[in-house]
């Protein structure tokens, strides 16, 4: 990223902050209910993709009506820890303080990806990269990210998360025509209206990982 476009994100974040749009979208992930992390059964650990796919382009959506050229970036994991440019950025968001381990080593390694990426059934692939590297991430930067109902008052959240879509979308293209299978209000990505077939492919959605 350009040190422009770190500043629109930023920026574009403490806009969100400021007119509460921001803290809307936290407490969503806060709702246990959304079934979107892997909680022991089939359909969260099948969900756990799509949905934070789709709570990826709802928030990138809030932050291009606050700019039209903010996007979310993603963490490449395999690169190091936290990118120099968001270290400071510890924005408090209502009574969430940020208290962020700013960790100069990366989470995991190119073999640990490699390892997921090799994973050919979606179920194992969504569970492994659920539990190492996603949640070995959330532990490792302390709170809020340690912790379901407050880790997107973290800005790095997004871009966690968005390491984590961009994986996910390197398994489609060598795993194509395999997914969640998933029927019903199930396959529905709540509280937003996106459904698994609307959330199958980055590409579908008009953006890409470079």
């Amino acid at each position: 990223m350009s040190t422009a476009e770190q500043d629109v994100y930023k920026n574009a974040v403490t806009a969100m902050i400021t007119a509460g749009t921001y803290a809307t979208l936290v407490s969503i992930h806060k709702d246990m209910s959304h079934n979107m992390h892997d909680m022991g059964t089939l359909v969260s650990r099948l969900r756990f993709l799509p949905w934070h796919r789709a709570y990826l382009l709802h928030f990138e959506a809030e932050l291009q009506k606050v700019d039209k050229n903010a996007f979310v970036p993603y963490w490449k994991w395999v690169d190091g820890g936290v990118p120099t440019w968001l270290a400071s950025f510890k924005p408090t968001v209502g009574t969430t303080t940020n208290k962020r381990n700013n960790l100069t080593s990366s989470i995991t390694s190119k073999t640990r990806i490699d390892t997921v990426l090799a994973t050919t059934d979606y179920p194992s692939f969504s569970h492994e990269l659920e539990i190492d590297p996603h949640n070995q991430g959330h532990v490792a930067l302390g709170e809020p990210m340690s912790r379901v109902p407050t880790a997107p008052s973290d800005p790095i959240f997004w871009m966690h998360h968005g390491e984590v879509d961009r994986i996910w979308s390197l398994w489609q293209t060598k795993n194509a025509g395999k997914g969640p299978l998933l029927s019903g209000k199930d396959a529905v990505m709540d509280p937003w209206t996106e459904d698994i077939k609307a959330l199958s492919s980055v590409a579908s959605l008009g953006y890409s990982y470079v």
